[in-house]
Formats: structure tokens, sequence, C-alpha cells
């Protein structure tokens, strides 16, 4: 119950900040764990490329309070909300608006943890940081797609397409996520001193 009180509350200080930061990473552990299961119940192996996804989520914004990552999370989790209520999904709907509430909350609290450090991120290196998502997008995708043709004789062509379209959809995600991670030196923001 603190948890949902803390969503609906200003994130007043950088100790809440931080706990609702560790708060949503952990929330975000939750949902692909749920998935990961169903998942191997139905054998839908290809789609395991989200379990991977939310994982790194969870780990680069707890690590580095990534603000594009954040937002890239919020991004998946309303078009997780707009497809689960368009399939008219049952259960899955609760699901969706768990998602968008701690997308939500971890956008919130990750740009008031920037905010507090000053923490800044000048426009050069974000179109520098871009344009090498990009770049590693097409490496990873040709590279990826070289590989799914060679096995492409021993798939149908639905089985084909849905790979393929997995891939293109996996390395994008992965490209933004690595980059501006905060793993590159070059990608993290520049700190001042704190707001006093």
């Amino acid at each position: 119950m603190n948890f949902y009180r803390s969503i609906l509350s200003n994130t007043q200080d950088i100790e809440n900040a931080d706990k609702n930061i560790r708060k949503c990473c952990n929330a975000i552990l939750f949902f692909p764990t749920i998935q990961f299961i169903g998942l191997l119940f139905l054998k839908q192996f290809a789609n395991l490329i989200d379990v991977v996804v939310f994982l790194l989520i969870s780990i680069y914004v707890r690590k580095y309070k990534s603000r594009v990552i954040s937002v890239l999370f919020l991004i998946m989790a309303i078009i997780s909300f707009v497809l689960t209520i368009s399939n008219r999904s049952g259960g899955s709907i609760y699901l969706a608006i768990g998602l968008l509430w701690v997308a939500i909350l971890m956008v919130r609290a990750v740009f008031f943890w920037n905010n507090y450090y000053k923490m800044k991120l000048k426009p050069q290196k974000t179109i520098f940081l871009s344009a090498l998502s990009i770049i590693l997008f097409f490496i990873t995708t040709f590279l990826g797609l070289v590989v799914l043709g060679m096995f492409g004789d021993k798939m149908t062509d639905q089985e084909f397409e849905s790979l393929s379209g997995t891939l293109v959809y996996s390395t994008f995600l992965i490209s933004i996520i690595f980059v501006f991670s905060g793993i590159l030196p070059y990608s993290r923001g520049e700190s001042e001193l704190p707001v006093d």
C-alpha cells in the first residue's frame, strides 16, 4: 500500500527519489518473471526478448538513472497498455495498468534525481549518441538477419517473418538501451553540485 501512496505523492527529496527508483526497478523485475513463466508454458520462446529488455532496463536505470531509458520504458508501457485494451485481454489489463503506473513513477523519480544533481546531457552528445544507436541498430540487425537467413530454409515463411520482426524490434530497443545506459563514458551527463 505504501508503494501506491508513493506513486501518487510528489517526490520531494533525493532520498525519496532514490527509494522510488529502487522500488520501480524491483517492480520491473516482477513483470518479466510473470511473463517468462507464461512464455515457457506457452512455448513462445521468440517473445523472451521482452524479458531480456525489462531486465536490462531495471539494471541500467537503477545504476545510472538514465532518463532516456526511463522514457523508453514509459513508451513501452503505454504501447503495452493500448494493445492490451484494444485486444480486451481480461487479466492482462491489471498488469498493463501496473506497468504503466510503475513507468510513470520511475520517470518522475529519475528526472527528479537528474535535476537534483544537475546532470546535463548536451545536445551535441545527444545527437552523437542517437547516431551511434542508429548505426549499432543497423549493424546488429544486418548481422542478425544474415544469421537468421542461414537457418531460413528450416523454417516456414510465417516463422521466418515472426522471427525477423522480433529481431528488428529487439535490436532497436537493445541498441538504445546500450548506448544511453551510461556504460559508455561519453553517454553520462555532466554532473554539477547538487541544488541546495
